[in-house]
């Protein structure tokens, strides 16, 4: 038979014989039909087993980065807000932005209840340019005054301290909020 070769026995009292296999038990070198289908199952489980780690670790590393630049956008619109006067210098006593305000955009804000109910999708810059990359981003500002005992309670009167809140979002999932409190005082 291809492949095979006698073996040689040695008995104890030292005669050697040899004794020749029949074709039917001789094994070839190599592998069986079963052990690559063996292996190649092992391997097909190992492999995605690695896929799915990967998938997850990417993944883990888009929703991180979304985080962090929800949170820069956040950041600068709310330093944006925070930089503007307390109360209209020209309309006293008007909540919101005033007409000619909401005609002329955000680069005419003046008060910080200006942004009250503002949104915007996608971000834009302080000029109004649209901030690149940020398709299916969108921020939004809620303004009201607060208790000044208890600035986490909304006040319905003018107490001298007004709360604003930014919320960003990517395709409706809310990333980041951040909150900060305006006196009149400063």
């Amino acid at each position: 038979a291809s492949g095979c070769r006698g073996q040689v026995a040695e008995p104890a009292h030292g005669v050697r014989t040899m004794r020749i296999h029949g074709a039917s038990t001789c094994r070839a070198n190599g592998f069986t039909l079963v052990e690559v289908v063996l292996a190649m199952v092992v391997i097909s489980v190992m492999l995605t087993a690695a896929l799915r780690v990967t998938g997850a670790s990417v993944m883990a590393q888009t929703a991180s980065a979304d985080r962090l630049r929800a949170v820069g956008l956040a950041q600068d619109l709310m330093a944006e807000i925070v930089s503007k006067n307390y109360a209209d210098p020209v309309s006293l006593g008007i909540w919101g932005p005033e007409l000619t305000e909401v005609l002329a955009g955000r680069t005419a804000f003046n008060d910080v209840d200006d942004y009250s109910g503002y949104s915007e999708s996608p971000p834009k810059d302080r000029s109004g340019s649209v901030i690149a990359g940020c398709t299916g981003w969108r921020r939004s500002v809620a303004v009201s005054w607060v208790i000044l005992a208890d600035p986490a309670s909304t006040s319905v009167f003018d107490s001298g301290l007004k709360r604003i809140t930014v919320t960003v979002s990517r395709n409706g999932k809310s990333l980041a909020r951040l909150s900060a409190l305006r006196s009149a005082a400063f």
